[in-house]
């Protein structure tokens, strides 16, 4: 990504509705690493509902090299102390991540020094994804049984969709375009039950690569739980790549 696209989602991200992410956040660097952290702008209420009441503590970027565990600590530490004891402290929240990243907080398996630093200091694995891309070609033909109706861009650039399969809607989706331009990511496909097992929901797919091919996307990624081993055989079946598992973090 470019400097402009990097210090734009560093520091002014805003979710798919346009609202701010954080309400507050500290930026710390070392000679060899960085981290940045604050209190979430929402949380979520036991409803799963949107509630301005409800604010995380987060580590939300975090990394150093590896050569210099020191100075990795000693970022941390601060973070830590920041947010002070008796509160539970979250670190690669999904929700809250980039927004050059579809805003996928998760810390990749590849930073395995940053998990273990993390865990040594209190911190305990909260959900585990799979991540995956799919190069997007002039290959994706299009389907004429699949018609995708496509609603306006929202603040946050996502934009749902109804797929409609002889005149009914069969499934449904939301696709983030990420500021890269050439990228964007699927927040999330569900296929009506009565419409599953029937390969509508792999015709569905090739047809949202085909439209997003036509729209100047390049590459779709997405990701889902790591015990979805059902949606992982869908994604792998319509020509994903797996890329690796990604892993948020609390204190107990």
């Amino acid at each position: 990504m470019s400097e402009d696209i990097w210090v734009k989602s560093t520091y002014q991200d805003t979710d798919s509705d346009g609202r701010v992410l954080f309400s507050e956040l500290h930026t710390e660097k070392a000679d060899h690493g960085m981290i940045q952290y604050g209190h979430s702008a929402f949380g979520f209420d036991e409803d799963g509902q949107i509630s301005d009441c409800i604010h995380y503590p987060i580590i939300r970027i975090f990394n150093f090299d590896p050569a210099f565990p020191e100075d990795g600590e000693t970022l941390l530490q601060k973070a830590i102390k920041h947010f002070g004891c008796g509160q539970r402290v979250y670190a690669f929240f999904h929700y809250f991540g980039m927004s050059a990243c579809s805003r996928h907080g998760k810390l990749h398996e590849s930073s395995s020094h940053v998990a273990e630093l993390l865990m040594k200091n209190g911190f305990v694995v909260e959900h585990e994804n799979v991540y995956y891309a799919r190069k997007l070609s002039g290959d994706d033909a299009d389907d004429a049984r699949i018609k995708l109706n496509w609603r306006p861009l929202s603040p946050g650039d996502c934009r749902e969709f109804a797929a409609v399969w002889d005149g009914q809607e069969v499934g449904w989706g939301q696709v983030h375009f990420l500021p890269q331009k050439d990228i964007a990511y699927l927040r999330w496909i569900f296929i009506d039950e009565s419409q599953q097992r029937m390969g509508l929901g792999t015709a569905v797919v090739k047809q949202i690569f085909f439209e997003l091919y036509s729209m100047g996307i390049r590459q779709f990624d997405t990701d889902t739980a790591l015990d979805n081993t059902a949606a992982q055989r869908y994604y792998e079946k319509t020509g994903f790549s797996n890329c690796g598992i990604t892993r948020s973090y609390y204190t107990k």
